[in-house]
């Protein structure tokens, strides 16, 4: 389990929970490489592709990620595991087993091998992927739609912004997602002409009466290139 020291640097400056077990002069080095990998029975994800990487969140060790949904991303929001790995607080409130107990987070193993069954059961022999960044490791949470069958990793629907449903499991809440399809109403989030509310990069906005259309539901169709004056593209 990982030492408990200060978070305060010899100069006073604060280190997230990360940085003070990787940089923090009282641990050597030996026991700040063991603290950054983790648990080594878990495998290291794949590099996420560019444009599914988070923004300027600090990303600065390459061997720590989250034991949730396997990504480098946001450290400054991690907690140590009760097996010496790292798990996002994102993808913890996710779960409904594993909790955080003040010091560290404990059985996050069990829920991810409780969730790789009841991904497996769903999809019957087809390996569910996030719909978001395309992984199948991790810990992946299905839409809260009814009959939707889209998967997503917890901390890939936080960056994007996607709708939040908040259930009770009797102790405390739990916080699940909406696919990208189904996360948006009104106006704006969906499509004049289909009324669907994916692909928002693809979304166009009436500057008149803020009616969004995907470009290529308009007739004839359109593409970024010939996007007349007077219209702004949705780029959320």
């Amino acid at each position: 389990m990982l030492q408990w020291i200060s978070n305060i640097d010899k100069n006073g400056n604060f280190l997230c929970d990360v940085c003070t077990a990787v940089f923090h002069p009282s641990i050597n080095k030996d026991e700040r490489m063991k603290n950054a990998a983790g648990e080594k029975k878990t495998e290291p994800p794949k590099q996420l592709p560019e444009e599914n990487k988070a923004k300027s969140d600090g990303r600065i060790h390459d061997t720590t990620f989250c034991q949730l949904c396997h990504r480098y991303d946001v450290l400054g929001g991690m907690k140590a595991t009760d097996t010496n790995g790292w798990v996002h607080l994102a993808c913890l409130m996710s779960t409904e087993d594993a909790y955080f107990d003040d010091k560290v987070a404990v059985n996050v193993q069990g829920e991810l091998k409780k969730n790789r069954s009841l991904c497996l059961n769903t999809k019957g022999s087809v390996k569910p992927k996030c719909e978001e960044c395309s992984g199948e490791s991790g810990m992946l949470l299905k839409c809260k739609e009814e009959g939707c069958t889209k998967f997503t990793h917890a901390l890939c629907a936080e960056i994007l912004d996607r709708r939040r449903v908040i259930t009770n499991n009797g102790s405390r809440d739990i916080i699940g997602y909406m696919c990208e399809l189904h996360s948006y109403v009104g106006l704006l989030d969906t499509c004049g002409v289909c009324k669907l509310g994916d692909r928002q990069n693809e979304m166009l906005e009436c500057d008149s009466c803020k009616q969004g259309y995907h470009l290529d539901c308009l007739t004839p169709p359109l593409t970024e290139s010939s996007i007349p004056v007077g219209f702004v593209l949705n780029v959320r």
